[in-house]
């Protein structure tokens, strides 16, 4: 060790000839999702450089365990398991129609709630007005105006309060929807040409509990509630083409109840 200190500190350490690069986020992109089948602990994932000096990726668990999968096949299976959630194209048509509806009603919903507050502010504003011309025609003194003054606007402090939260709670989601069903409809292939903050941020949207993988495949997992709305909605839709009016505005119900709003991700290839 001494020699070769020297050596590299002279400038005559030979250097590698190959040196293999080391990646190991960005091909353990499950890292932190998944528990282990044996213990139920969570799953680590790290590189083991093999004999041809390329290195091989595992998920695995603690030492005194011993639980481990080659990251490449559960990788994969992990894949063809986001393409179970995967519609047809013609059914996410029609589920973004649902949304447009659902998001359009709630957002009207917002803006006559809107609407009431505002008329509440403008009848502070024209009580603290009669306050004023009563006082300036000696009907009350200033102090029983600045009172009145002072509740008044109080109340209109509190009221624009809650416009303004309304205000950002109403949506146009119009212009992010296409983007969104288009990676519904390709998430499979989204997931593994995206990076990899937008692949950990697609599996947490999706599952709210850790993963099993066991036997090549992945055992049933618990998936979000809104997510798990969206592919309810979706899974009807397919089951059955024909839609009243009726039957699709209890679907559209069903995505306002839940204040439902689509996950977005930045697309980077």
């Amino acid at each position: 060790m001494f020699y070769r200190t020297q050596e590299a500190l002279d400038g005559r350490l030979r250097k590698p000839t190959y040196t293999p690069k080391v990646v190991s986020d960005e091909l353990l992109p499950l890292r932190g999702f998944l528990a282990c089948l044996k213990c139920g602990d969570n799953l680590t994932g790290s590189a083991s450089k093999g004999r041809s000096q390329y290195y091989y990726y595992y998920y695995h668990c603690k030492p005194s365990c011993g639980f481990r999968e080659k990251a490449e096949v559960v990788n994969e299976a992990f894949y063809k398991e986001l393409e179970k959630y995967t519609p047809q194209p013609a059914v996410a048509e029609l589920y973004k129609k649902i949304v447009l509806t659902s998001t359009t009603t709630y957002n009207q919903d917002l803006n006559k709630r809107i609407k009431e507050i505002s008329d509440q502010i403008e009848e502070q504003n024209m009580m603290v007005q009669k306050a004023r011309s009563l006082m300036l025609h000696d009907k009350i003194d200033p102090d029983e105006y600045k009172e009145i003054k002072r509740e008044a606007e109080g109340k209109i402090t509190a009221l624009e309060s809650r416009v303004a939260n309304f205000n950002a709670t109403v949506k146009d989601i119009s212009s992010i929807l296409n983007n969104a069903i288009d990676a519904l409809i390709k998430i499979g292939e989204f997931f593994k040409t995206n990076n990899l903050e937008t692949k950990r941020a697609i599996i947490g949207s999706i599952f709210d509990e850790k993963l099993f993988f066991e036997n090549g495949t992945y055992r049933t997992a618990k998936v979000n509630e809104a997510t798990g709305l969206i592919f309810l909605i979706i899974n009807k839709l397919q089951d059955k083409k024909n839609w009243t009016g009726a039957e699709f505005s209890r679907l559209s119900n069903r995505v306002n109840l839940t204040g439902f709003e689509p996950v977005t991700f930045t697309m980077s290839r």
